[in-house]
């Protein structure tokens, strides 16, 4: 495994971390966003 892949897979497993907190805050997308300073669209685009 090469240095851009053990990159993009540590990023993947933060964008799980962040969805697994947000399912487990009840708080809304839109307010986990804010809240983590990070848009709507990165959010969805780590789901599919």
């Amino acid at each position: 495994m090469n240095v851009t892949e053990i990159k993009t897979q540590m990023h993947m497993q933060e964008w799980a971390k962040l969805i697994d907190a947000r399912q487990d805050s009840g708080l809304s997308i839109k307010q986990c966003c804010h809240q983590n300073n990070v848009s709507e669209t990165q959010y969805y685009n780590c789901l599919s």
